[in-house]
């Protein structure tokens, strides 16, 4: 399964684009994925937490980061 964690700057888009990949012509995609979200409140942060807490957090649980950074 991959898990998905949205930077908090970008959350709205992620989840955005979550919405259109379970939606078709891309649902099926997604399901053969396994592809899940996480929230920042699902995995103990909160949105100033610094970017190095946000990264080993995601290293603890697995998560892959989304980010808006370049």
């Amino acid at each position: 399964m991959i898990a998905l964690l949205a930077d908090a700057n970008i959350e709205g888009h992620v989840i955005r684009l979550a919405a259109r990949m379970q939606r078709e012509p891309f649902i099926g995609f997604w399901n053969d994925l396994r592809i899940s979200l996480a929230t920042f409140a699902d995995v103990e942060l909160v949105p100033h937490d610094p970017d190095a807490l946000v990264w080993k957090r995601c290293q603890e649980r697995g998560l892959c980061l989304i980010t808006g950074s370049q």
